[in-house]
This record gives structure tokens, sequence and C-alpha cells, in this order.
């Protein structure tokens, strides 16, 4: 808020806890479902694993998120960094 840099490891992680905690938590539970639904749709050619396979298409949406996540994450840093540089702070 007022422009320090907080570098306290017990205020960070309550910000992530409360913030990009869960969103994270979801990713990687749809990951690990993606791997075992892939691994059992793989083994099988049956209505449900094509449903399954289905299924598995729509959770690598979600993946998205994450990279879409990152990019904006990037794009941040960067203008941080061009503040940081800036000879007008």
């Amino acid at each position: 808020v007022d422009g320090t840099l907080d570098m306290r490891p017990g205020p960070i992680a309550k910000k992530y806890l409360t913030g990009w905690f869960l969103p994270d938590l979801l990713i990687l539970l749809i990951d690990i479902a993606l791997f075992i639904m892939t691994a059992v749709a793989s083994d099988a050619s049956t209505p449900q694993a094509l449903r399954t396979a289905s299924l598995v298409r729509l959770l690598r949406l979600f993946r998205i998120v994450r990279l879409v996540r990152l990019h904006k994450a990037a794009s941040i840093v960067e203008v941080i960094m061009m503040r940081v540089r800036s000879e007008y702070l």
C-alpha cells in the first residue's frame, strides 16, 4: 500500500493462503485427475472411456488458466522492473 516490499515469510504465506492458494490447489487436483483419467481411458475403448476422454479434454481447458495467470504475472513483474529502473520514482 505504501510502496514498501514485505519480505517476511509469515505475511507472504498468509496473503497467498487467502488469495491464490485455492485456485492453485484446484489446478493441481485437476492435473492429477487428468493424469489418472488419461491412464484409465487409454486402457479401454468402452463408451465410459470415451466420456472420460471428453472430460479430460474439458479439464485441459482449465489448465489454460495457469498459463494465463503466468503470463499476467510476467507482465506485472515487467512493469515493476521498469518502475524500479526508472529515474522518476
